[in-house]
């Protein structure tokens, strides 16, 4: 348990502190030198297993962050004035307990590492060592633990569907979904070795490709390891699609019209009725869409009439949340600074740890209430749309009572990756292919839509990949490596972010005609020099067929629908800049700061730019058909289905971008 008061030191004047234990998350003033603090627990002392900290003295309600800031005053702004000037590490007088508790900066949320404690900064301070006690008795241990498990797959770079947003990581601030998923373990008093998150997306050495093998390997291994007394969550963050009246999960490399290629909704559901837990919770993620983004490659759409009945009626004894309704998206807000979709994001607004036992159920009411209201709101004043979370289902009766002297079930460790037939091929190997041919996307402000990771690749074979290892300098070669130079020269050529400041939109849309004017990197030089790259290119292409290196061909290809579909993009944007000029497309003042370009299927601009598409569609399927089992089989039908078509959507910005 924790003690009641915790005692350490101000690091700026050497004062001794006393410091309620409520109080370790959030900012105190040292009464001596006034400077602002923030207790943290110092390194565990006591030896492993790691207790859970004690249920939150506060009720319920104190979880919620401040409201949904009013227009004009960014978020940012709103978490400065509690930035923390001065860190004070702190150790528990008492029983020490590790990395239970965690102390957050809320400008820039600390993630709570995904294998090693959580705890790793040394003692800044010198402190009095704890006092020893005897180690607890094995049931009073086993109580600080609850019954409760979290298995969370989250599929962000799709090889053949829109991306779903993951995040980023930038030296110690993270981020990303994982801080969310750890953060929401630490609110439900999940133990450590209890929570795992599968996702292409995670950090090098963690991520996993979230292929339907490796999803379906995960969710049976969750289900089965857990006993009769547990309360389980499986989350499931990604697209959702209905063929033929049957609802399916999206894997990162499934077909959206293929359904072997996809995981059905009811075999998820047979596997959590199979499952000994007590409470079995689906909770779902799905139908993801970003206005600001549009749809580069094609998504699952609004939540379908067909996938909304099978959501709001699930078997007996599964109760299922969702994000969003019939008719509806769960939306992200990447230019509010948004980590995944709006209604995740707001975990970050969760406090201290839910007030509630080891015998007590998910509080999954409390947190549909909180999490969905501050979502809702943030979709109505910024996007003026509607999403309403949802919990549906009941929990089944059950003689399991809470036995603190079980054996807890094993450690969560991440799906191993199937091998196929011919070996595995060396992760490097596959790095080395594509860092080759390695282009940017077609906009700057969509960083998931370049070249894959390796990391995120479905297993390729060594075998088949070994026919394509060696390369010679020859004349196709060199032409492509130079078409590569020149796709990679004129990638910032585009601009798609524009903030225009009430007042000033005169002055904005001679700024645009400028743009266009320019002589150095404006879109008629970048047209000119990508067309030439484009002739060169064609013209060593007469020898494609006497290649002899399968690689060289490959590369071949694949640059040369790129240059076609570059060159439609320029048409398309330069198109799009031109109609700023003639009138500015509608925005709400008080909460739009500008526009984006967003993506979409259709093309506005001429008849040129809609040839080069077909053609390069025409170059990438070839590109597919003869290089199965390859990377250039997966980018040939990934940037088939890329649109290339453009809208202005408004969007408010957290700091808004000059163009």
């Amino acid at each position: 348990m924790l003690a009641e008061v915790l005692h350490g030191r101000c690091p700026g004047c050497g004062q001794a502190l006393n410091i309620p234990a409520r109080w370790v998350h959030d900012p105190l003033r040292c009464k001596s030198c006034a400077a602002i603090l923030l207790a943290r627990l110092g390194p565990a002392e006591a030896p492993a297993p790691v207790p859970q900290s004690a249920p939150a003295s506060e009720p319920l309600g104190s979880l919620t962050q401040p409201r949904v800031p009013a227009p004009g005053t960014p978020a940012t702004a709103r978490r400065a004035a509690r930035l923390v000037l001065t860190v004070i590490i702190v150790v528990v007088t008492g029983t020490a307990i590790g990395g239970a508790i965690f102390g957050l900066n809320y400008a820039q949320p600390q993630p709570i590492e995904p294998i090693a404690s959580s705890v790793t900064e040394p003692v800044a301070s010198t402190v009095k060592e704890p006092s020893k006690k005897p180690d607890k008795k094995p049931a009073e241990q086993a109580l600080t633990i609850f019954p409760r498990r979290l298995l969370v797959v989250s599929v962000n770079n799709y090889l053949y569907a829109n991306p779903v947003q993951y995040g980023f990581r930038i030296g110690e601030v993270d981020r990303t979904t994982l801080s969310l998923v750890a953060r929401l373990a630490s609110w439900l008093h999940i133990d450590r070795s209890q929570w795992i998150l599968v996702s292409d997306s995670a950090p090098p050495g963690q991520s996993r490709p979230t292929i339907r093998p490796v999803i379906e390997h995960a969710i049976r291994s969750f289900l089965q390891t857990s006993r009769s007394q547990d309360r389980v969550i499986l989350m499931f963050i990604g697209h959702a699609v209905v063929i033929g009246g049957t609802p399916y999960l999206v894997p990162m490399e499934g077909e959206l019209d293929r359904q072997e290629t996809l995981i059905p909704l009811a075999w998820v559901y047979e596997q959590l009725a199979e499952c000994k837990a007590r409470q079995k919770v689906l909770w779902l993620d799905v139908c993801r869409f970003d206005p600001s983004q549009g749809m580069e490659r094609p998504g699952s759409g609004p939540m379908s009439a067909e996938l909304d009945a099978a959501l709001q009626h699930p078997p007996e004894g599964i109760q299922v949340v969702t994000h969003c309704v019939k008719d509806q998206f769960s939306y992200e807000l990447t230019t509010r600074g948004n980590i995944g979709g709006v209604v995740l994001n707001q975990v970050m607004s969760l406090r201290e740890q839910a007030n509630d036992k080891p015998t007590d159920p998910l509080p999954l009411e409390q947190l549909v209430q909180v999490l969905g209201s501050l979502a809702e709101k943030e979709v109505q004043l910024y996007l003026k749309r509607e999403q309403t979370m949802r919990l549906t289902g009941t929990e089944a009766p059950s003689a399991s009572a809470f036995d603190p002297l079980q054996p807890p079930p094993p450690p969560l460790v991440p799906p191993e990756v199937p091998v196929p037939e011919g070996g595995l091929a060396n992760l490097e190997d596959v790095r080395q292919l594509l860092d080759q041919i390695d282009l940017p996307p077609l906009r700057p402000s969509f960083d998931q839509g370049g070249t894959l990771r390796a990391e995120a690749m479905p297993p390729l074979s060594r075998r088949v990949l070994a026919a394509y290892a060696t390369e010679a300098d020859t004349p196709l070669r060199r032409a492509t490596q130079a078409a590569i130079e020149v796709l990679r020269r004129r990638s910032a050529a585009f601009p798609d972010t524009f903030a225009v400041p009430v007042g000033e939109e005169n002055r904005f849309k001679q700024m645009i005609a400028d743009i266009q004017k320019d002589r150095m990197k404006g879109p008629a030089v970048a047209q000119l020099e990508l067309e030439e790259a484009l002739q060169a290119l064609e013209e060593a292409g007469k020898q494609r067929d006497r290649e002899p290196h399968k690689r060289t061909q490959a590369n071949y290809d694949y640059v040369l629908g790129r240059l076609k579909a570059r060159i439609a993009f320029v048409y398309e944007h330069n198109y799009m800049l031109g109609s700023l000029r003639k009138g500015l497309p509608p925005r709400d003042p008080l909460i739009h700061t500008g526009w984006r370009l967003a993506a979409q299927e259709r093309m506005q601009s001429g008849v040129e730019a809609r040839k080069l598409v077909r053609e390069a569609h025409e170059v990438f399927t070839r590109l597919a058909k003869e290089h199965p089992g390859t990377p250039w089989e997966v980018l040939g039908k990934r940037e088939r289905l890329t649109a290339l078509g453009l809208y202005w959507e408004p969007i408010s910005v957290v700091e808004e971008r000059k163009p």
